[in-house]
């Protein structure tokens, strides 16, 4: 049962605890409404704030930069950037020193992987003249065996055609193998990448091409021979030509772990220097 005045208290109570309690509840609890209400009011006031901030801040963490805007460091509570030029320049001597370090161990990579494919090429060699010199004895043998008892320096018509079929027949054994050895020598080397190198000296020393000011030099951009998109399509050509000059050693790199390492380096080049240029650009664009 509800009592009359509106409070909510059931009668189960008792009467003793309904007359002591009953006014004093009352008020309190008209108190308490009015407070919980403001409390509740102040507590909605407060909580939308957060909500937004929170919302806010996951939008910053979530926000992925495009690959040359990250090597710009970031400041301002709303994921602001700002252009630091020498942190910029730090950016850029590093991916310089990498590519002249890339540079500087292809000569050895080269070698490594020439030797390892002339090696594999004589080992071949040895077993596919193993067998040609083996088919070749068996011809020998055929042939000597029809020649076997003739008196003479005259052979029968049949004879003759035997001995005719037993050549053409050993032959197609022991042709293939013997004629048909490949040169130990893979064709090319050190020489075709020093010589494309120095070709393409305009992409292979960037550092040496834009200067180390970073407000003169190729970065003023008097030139337009010294914009990075152009340079870029460079790269790629540079790099294109270097796995065809190395074509002998490149063409091994599914078999071979020292040919893939040089091919793993030429495009680890490629990918260097587009980075440096992309840090160029953004450089000579602000």
């Amino acid at each position: 049962m509800v009592d009359a005045d509106g409070t909510g208290h059931h009668g189960g109570h008792g009467e003793g605890h309904h007359g002591s309690h009953g006014s004093d509840h009352s008020g309190g609890h008209g108190d308490h409404s009015a407070s919980t209400g403001s409390s509740h009011s102040a507590h909605h006031a407060i909580t939308h704030p957060a909500a937004s901030s929170h919302n806010s801040s996951y939008r910053v963490e979530t926000y992925t930069p495009t690959k040359v805007t990250t090597y710009l460091p970031s400041s301002g509570g709303c994921g602001a950037r700002h252009y630091d030029p020498s942190t910029v320049k730090q950016n850029i001597d590093e991916l310089d020193y990498q590519m002249r370090s890339v540079l500087s161990s292809l000569p050895q990579a080269i070698e490594d992987g020439s030797a390892v494919i002339e090696s594999n090429t004589l080992a071949t060699n040895r077993d596919v003249l193993i067998v040609g010199l083996c088919c070749l004895v068996a011809a020998v043998s055929g042939t000597l065996g029809i020649l076997n008892g003739v008196t003479g320096n005259s052979l029968t018509a049949a004879q003759s055609i035997y001995l005719a079929s037993m050549n053409s027949w050993g032959y197609g054994y022991w042709g293939p193998y013997l004629l048909e050895l490949d040169d130990v020598d893979p064709g090319c080397g050190v020489t075709d990448f020093k010589k494309l190198v120095y070709e393409y000296n305009f992409i292979t020393s960037l550092d040496d091409v834009y200067g180390p000011d970073l407000g003169s030099g190729g970065y003023a951009g008097v030139s337009s021979d010294d914009r990075p998109e152009l340079r870029k399509y460079y790269v790629g050509e540079f790099t294109r030509k270097m796995k065809l000059a190395l074509h002998c050693i490149t063409s091994q790199s599914g078999s071979v772990a020292e040919a893939r390492t040089v091919t793993s380096l030429i495009d680890k080049y490629h990918n260097l220097a587009n980075r440096r240029l992309d840090l160029t650009s953004n450089i000579m664009s602000h």
